[in-house]
């Protein structure tokens, strides 16, 4: 029996945007909202994103930009930003799939990959891996 992972996406990877792809075979297990809180940021100007809706993602699809979430604990960047949590789709994926994600995500070097726990839409709470930018990278 082949390993899966319940994975939370929040940029590129979400239905409708231009790596979807990677997960158009794996199961969408549905929408949620992460537990903790996290700083996201465009990756081109490090302006903050309001990631509680699903409306503030047009600017991905216009242009090469994408988030970048930045796990706690923060240094330098937590007096310019405040922590919120995050809208994610939840997806199982496979093994396969995972090593894809991770080479598209620059894991381990420039993305590291954490659980953490997600609250889906009908209210269960379930742990998930989530890609999150190393803040000494910025």
């Amino acid at each position: 029996m082949k390993n899966t992972f319940l994975i939370a996406v929040y940029g590129t990877l979400k239905k409708g945007f231009r790596n979807h792809i990677f997960l158009e075979n794996s199961e969408f297990i549905g929408k949620g909202i992460t537990k903790e809180e996290f700083i996201v940021l465009r990756h081109d100007n490090l302006k903050e994103i309001n990631v509680n809706s699903d409306n503030n993602y047009e600017w991905i699809s216009k242009d090469s930009s994408f988030p970048i979430l930045v796990f706690p604990p923060f240094g330098k960047i937590k007096h310019s930003f405040t922590p919120k949590k995050c809208l994610v789709e939840i997806y199982k994926i496979d093994e396969n799939t995972k090593k894809a994600i991770d080479i598209l995500e620059g894991y381990p070097d420039m993305y590291g990959l954490k659980e953490t726990e997600a609250i889906t839409d009908d209210g269960k709470t379930t742990n998930v891996l989530i890609y999150h930018f190393y803040e000494n990278n910025i």
